[in-house]
């Protein structure tokens, strides 16, 4: 005899996990021994009290706060749910949801019943009642229909206490009922919008699993009103869990509705959300900070709005609530023209070296004059592009001003050619700024240096062809009229040169810093070129590698970088034509670790490879993510260590008909960070399109495109299968292919947005339509005009999304809610103040301070008030140094969980245009200091031990309004705390920093 097994189905449903309170987690890392601690409003407990008091109360209050109630009518219950603002009304039939925050809506479950081919089992007869505190069953006679309310939400679980007969996939029917409007985005998303197209609530990322957690097919399907959740269990050990999670984007962002006076027509052609980055905190308040793109927006801030496809860059800060809903800065020159396409590519880094990102913008098609080579140099206006870089810190303009400005200059770049006609290259758009990265410190002067990608770039002379090009430009010259011009792709048939391959390769289409790859102590950089061939050998040619793109890596000096490529990548080899004209290289990233340092190792994105094997009459390649990991001597070319797939590539199969399809898996690519808080990186990749079929071909979402989360490992691969995926539907119905919202065709990890300590969000971008590469002005080659050119159109409006994946178990609310903190300084005394409300099992404060920005410590602790659900507070910083002091509240709970506030900086002493900078701090072996704002006079420094030994002591004159004076530890220099002292010609003092030696 068979033993009796039994199926559990769980479905969770959490409706609206909105919450304005802080998130905290568990901080393992040690610190330092801590300076002498200011203790404030001490308190004892009585001895008749326990110790553990309050946690107990809290836990009890919690408990209350999950009960499942039972109403008057029998079988009726009812429960609330704090973290999600919603009220729960269950019965034997099913339950529903109703938010109460947002304009009242509900949502009705209505269990129809559970079968395969046909309903075999419905909700009636004869139940029984198991309820326990915040747990409730239904006990029929083979199904158990099992709800537990917890801190997750409402969970509703089906037990199947005996196999159903027959064969067919295992079904479980429910019928949604609710004035909102439901769709369904995919085969495991259902989501329900309102009549302003908002979505509300949906039910996706549809995740099964057996009891030896083997991952089983399943789907949902929406038709005539019924929602069917179905498993294929033919091969499945008992029990099966079934398990779609609901997700809601916590933010949203349009061009509707930030800036006005444009017509609808403009505010579609804006291409709003065609990027989207994570800048890290770029005001200093200690938040990670987002932009979002608009490269065809007409100059409405710079200008009267006339001038078409100027673009403009929209800069929002983070907060404990996260992402503003109202851009802080909007970026646009005053000196771009019509056509520009600012906010192309946008990428951040400290590219000034005072500790804070700058924002870098790409302009590919910005113009300017310069000179070109010919018979006579003479004047020309080229439309080749630029790079803006702007100052990070908190200015007050809200379309700053203060850039910088990075273009090609001069004879060694552009050519009249031979009678201003022949080998001229004045008229080539060389797209100067189509990407553009920050490397990180390539040449050693703590700043970040910049790679600045032009596909489209044609060299001088009589070799001259359009290969693309790559340039780096040093922080510390950013004007220069010769940077460092990275090696193009040398390309050959079988051995032989073939210069005329160069042409169209696309060079420079994507580029940015790689860290360390080849691991010898030095940065690299890595730069893509999609539209390259690999005929260098026959092996090559019959393993696929024909017309495939490649991406290159330069290695790092420690005083620069070689132009000389040092590694070629290539896509492992696969069958005949696999890789053929897969735009390997179309996207490539240097991944990061969880601390936000790249470790070495490169992603490469090819949107156009793929080729899935099937005996349909179908071409489909759904695109792939290629990653490369950091490796010792890795020889002039290396294959990718591990592919990624497209998540949706095998089920294509199964819905298309006679169709061409690209759904561009890996058109974006970023790092995701942590965020499922396992002390590994992970990585987001964008899936923006499915193209060349109808709505009823591909249903609802298949060409409205996907994000989804890859959650890495230790051994720097990837899960393969992603258990996060962002998915939605925009704007009107789908009608045809080119009703398109291209959500996914950029994408970002954002850390930090809440402060130090929450959980990274994935920001995506959703333009509605893309740029028309294969026109005039960018005209990129064929290649990419076929993949794009029926989504150069109007789509609709471009949008960004926010979202919180919640995949990071453990993190919990702090429950203490900071309304405000601010400080002033008066007579070289900090004074710190904050206002709190909702104070619910805090322990105390922690004040911190920081000389860097970084690195912080504890210098007093403030207890919160006896019995106060709100707070003010004050604390005095009677000690500060000279020159910038940073200061955040750390607000620890009874369970040793905490959170940090945002970040305050002042300056005390001298003038605020004087600084003193000194990096790394601590230090080990070099330590860097830049001065900032001394009139130019001769100055002495000093370095002193806490005992005050003298190890160094020189003279130096600053000539200029920056200088930089580096240091040497001294063989008797042990580790420990030493102080660094700059003073004037008459021997005043004019900055003192403390010195870290490790």
């Amino acid at each position: 005899m068979k033993p009796n097994i039994y199926t559990w189905l769980a479905i969770t449903a959490i409706a609206l996990p909105l919450t304005t309170t802080a998130q905290a987690q568990l901080n393992k890392a040690h610190h330092p021994a801590q300076p002498q601690t200011i203790i404030k409003n001490n308190k004892q407990l009585a001895a008749d009290i326990s110790a553990d008091w309050y946690n107990r109360a809290l836990t009890s209050i919690q408990q209350l706060s999950e009960q499942i109630k039972p109403l008057h009518s029998y079988g009726s219950f009812s429960a609330t749910n704090m973290r999600s603002r919603a009220g729960f009304y269950i019965s034997p039939s099913g339950y529903k949801v109703q938010c109460m925050q947002e304009k009242e809506w509900q949502v009705a479950f209505r269990l129809k019943g559970i079968g395969r081919s046909a309903i075999q089992w419905q909700p009636e007869g004869q139940y029984a009642i198991s309820h326990t505190a915040n747990q409730l069953q239904y006990r029929y006679d083979n199904i158990y229909i099992e709800y537990i309310n917890n801190s997750d939400g409402l969970r509703q679980n089906f037990l199947v206490n005996r196999k159903m007969p027959g064969d067919g996939a295992l079904k479980v029917t429910i019928e949604p009922a609710t004035e909102l409007q439901p769709r369904l985005l995919n085969s495991n998303s259902l989501a329900f919008f309102n009549s302003e197209n908002k979505m509300l609530l949906a039910y996706e990322d549809l995740h099964v699993w057996d009891a030896t957690h083997k991952a089983l097919p399943a789907a949902m399907r929406y038709l005539n009103g019924l929602l069917t959740i179905e498993v294929d269990d033919s091969e499945a050990t008992y029990p099966v869990t079934i398990d779609p999670l609901n997700k809601t984007p916590e933010w949203t962002t349009s061009a509707d509705g930030l800036i006005s006076g444009l017509t609808t027509a403009q505010l579609h052609a804006s291409l709003y959300g065609y990027a989207v980055t994570g800048l890290g905190d770029v005001n200093g308040d200690g938040y990670g900070d987002a932009a979002i793109s608009a490269p065809a927006l007409t100059d409405i801030f710079s200008g009267t709005g006339s001038l078409a496809s100027v673009g403009a860059v929209f800069v929002f800060y983070g907060s404990p609530a996260g992402l503003s809903t109202i851009p802080a800065k909007t970026l646009q020159p005053n000196t771009a023209v019509a056509g520009a396409l600012f906010g192309t590519s946008v990428d951040a880094g400290d590219v000034t070296g005072d500790g804070i990102n700058d924002i870098i913008v790409g302009a590919p098609l910005d113009s300017y004059t310069t000179t070109a080579a010919g018979i006579i140099p003479t004047n020309v206006t080229v439309k080749a592009g630029k790079v803006y870089v702007f100052p990070g810190g908190n200015t007050a303009a809200a379309n700053p001003t203060n850039f910088i400005e990075i273009k090609l200059q001069g004879t060694g770049f552009f050519s009249t050619g031979i009678a201003n006609i022949l080998l001229s290259n004045v008229s080539v758009n060389a797209l100067f700024g189509f990407s553009v990265a920050a490397a990180g410190d390539l040449n050693g002067d703590n700043k970040s240096d910049i790679v600045v990608g032009a596909p489209g770039f044609m060299g001088v002379g009589l070799s001259a062809i359009q290969n693309g090009a790559a340039f780096v430009y040093y922080s510390n010259n950013l004007t220069t009229t010769a940077p460092v011009q990275l090696e193009t792709p040398t390309l050959s048939l079988l051995g032989l040169s073939l210069p005329i391959l160069h042409n169209g390769l696309l060079f420079g289409f994507s580029v940015d810093g790689a860290g360390d790859y080849n691991n010898d102590g030095y940065l690299d950089v890595v730069a893509g070129a999609p539209a390259g061939v690999d005929l260098s050998s026959l092996s090559g040619i019959v393993n696929g590698q024909i017309l495939s793109g490649t991406a290159h890596v330069y290695y790092g000096t420690g005083s620069g970088v070689n132009s000389n490529a040092g590694t070629t990548l290539k896509p492992t080899s696969g069958s005949l034509l696999g890789n053929a004209a897969n735009l390997f290289g179309y996207k490539v990233k240097g991944l990061k670790a969880v601390n936000g340092i790249r470790n070495g190792s490169i992603a490469i994105g090819a949107p156009a490879g793929g080729l899935l094997p099937n005996t349909l009459t179908l071409t489909i390649q759904s695109g792939n993510v290629h990653i490369f990991k950091k490796k010792s001597s890795p020889g002039s070319s290396a294959t990718s260590d591990q592919v990624l797939e497209s998540p949706r590539s095998t089920s294509l199969l199964s819905i298309l008909n006679t169709l061409d399809l690209n759904v561009l898996f890996g058109a974006a690519i970023d790092n995701a960070y942590d965020v499922n808080c396992d002390g590994y990186a992970d990585l987001v990749v964008g899936e923006p399109l499915s193209s060349g079929a109808t709505l009823l071909q591909l249903q609802a979402n298949a060409v409205g495109g996907s994000a989804y989360v890859f959650l890495g490992n230790s051994n720097g691969t990837f899960h393969i299968t992603p258990p996060y995926t962002a998915s939605a539907t925009y704007g009107s119905e789908f009608l045809s292919v080119n009703a398109v919202s291209l959500f996914g065709y950029s994408v970002a990890g954002v850390p930090y947005v809440r402060g130090i300590g929450s959980s990274p969000r994935i920001l995506i971008g959703s333009p509605a339509a893309a740029l028309d590469f294969d026109n005039s002005l960018l005209n990129l080659g064929s290649t990419l005009g076929i993949l794009f050119d029926f989504v150069a159109v109007d789509n609709g409006l471009g949008k960004g999304y926010l979202f919180n994946t919640q995949l990071c178990i453990g993190e919990t609310p702090l429950p203490v809610t900071l309304t405000e903190f601010k400080g002033q300084e008066k007579n070289t005394v900090i004074n710190l103040t904050w206002r709190t409300s909702e104070e619910v099992n805090l322990n105390r404060f922690e004040v911190e301070r920081s000389r860097d920005g970084v690195h912080f410590e504890t210098i007093g602790i403030v207890f919160p008030r006896e019995n106060a659900s709100h707070g003010d507070y004050a604390f005095n910083d009677k000690n500060a140094a000279t020159g910038n002091n940073y200061y955040r509240l750390k607000m620890i709970d009874n369970d040793a969980a905490f959170k940090f506030s945002n970040v305050l900086t002042f300056t005390s002493g001298p003038t605020t245009g004087m600084q003193m900078v000194v990096a790394p701090n601590p230090a080990t072996d070099l330590i860097n200091i830049q001065l900032t704002g001394l009139s130019e006079s001769s100055y002495r420094l000093e370095l002193r031990s806490v005992t005050g030994q003298k190890f160094i002591e020189r003279s130096f004159n600053v000539t200029g309004f920056r200088h930089t004076e580096k240091l040497l530890r001294t063989a008797s220099m042990t580790p420990g705390i030493y102080f660094l002292t700059i003073f004037g010609k008459t021997n005043q003092k004019i900055f003192s920093n403390r010195v870290i030696v490790l």
